[in-house]
């Protein structure tokens, strides 16, 4: 099924109205239209609805096209942003951390993950993430896919 910007606007504010009713037993507040809850244990404020990174870095949007979606979800009230070190060899950091800029990063909670399972090659991709985000903090960084449990007794 594919929306239109006005289908989509409209199925999210159902949603999120829908959402309200009982929100405060669960601890999640609406601000301009929008829910946010708390992150686990983190203390950090997140909407609920976030920008994921993997499609933004497909061939199948350009860059200013990727820019454009995260700015505006940022300006509608989107904060959680989503991205992983492997998403398409980089770009999909890269294309996030463009949209960033300009005083974008002060406004989002930015999370990214990684692949490295061994201290070196983790902070290689900590140090790659940083840069391509064009930021000096990621506020939440983890493994990506571990799928089994000798990948957590071999961390």
């Amino acid at each position: 099924m594919v929306l239109n910007r006005r289908e989509f606007i409209k199925r999210t504010a159902a949603t999120a109205a829908g959402l309200s009713i009982g929100m405060m037993s669960t601890g999640i507040v609406v601000k301009n239209g929008l829910p946010y809850r708390k992150l686990g244990k983190t203390g950090l404020e997140v909407s609920l609805l976030s920008v994921g990174g993997h499609n933004i870095g497909k061939n199948l949007l350009t860059e200013q096209e990727s820019i454009a979606l995260i700015r505006t979800a940022i300006d509608e009230g989107v904060n959680f942003l989503d991205n992983a070190w492997e998403y398409h060899k980089g770009r999909s950091e890269e294309r996030m951390g463009k949209a960033l800029m300009n005083g974008y990063r002060e406004k989002v909670i930015l999370m990214t993950k990684h692949h490295g399972r061994e201290p070196k090659r983790a902070q290689q991709h900590l140090e790659d993430s940083l840069r391509r985000l064009k930021t000096d903090v990621i506020d939440v960084w983890q493994f990506h896919e571990i799928d089994e449990m000798k990948e957590v007794d071999e961390i």
